[in-house]
């Protein structure tokens, strides 16, 4: 494989994995998955398991309706996680704090 089709390979699959994750932002902003189903990984297939895992928290968070920029830096920042932070680098005890968190401030419609 030459350079140039490994190249336009790298591109095809970073324009997958975007959309993906715009897919998966978009649900979740309609409703059609929950928020905090997508932080424990439940209900959720093999491909839309490591789409969600590359999704940055902050990004997560401001997906769901109701949540804007100040609520979702006031939400992680209780729990000592960082916006930058892909939900794929927590820990399953970090994952169920965030879902936690998250359930508490949607007044348990998660």
């Amino acid at each position: 494989m030459s350079a140039d089709e490994q190249r336009a390979a790298a591109l095809e699959k970073g324009h997958k994995s975007k959309q993906e994750l715009t897919a998966l932002r978009d649900a979740i902003r309609d409703g059609r998955v929950s928020v905090v189903e997508v932080i424990r990984g439940t209900m959720l297939t093999k491909a839309k398991r490591r789409s969600s895992d590359r999704l940055k928290l902050g990004m997560l968070l401001r997906a769901v309706p109701g949540i804007g920029s100040a609520t979702a830096e006031a939400i992680l920042a209780v729990g000592g996680f960082r916006a930058s932070q892909t939900l794929g680098q927590l820990d399953p005890s970090r994952r169920e704090q965030l879902g936690g968190l998250l359930y508490e401030q949607l007044g348990g419609r998660g």
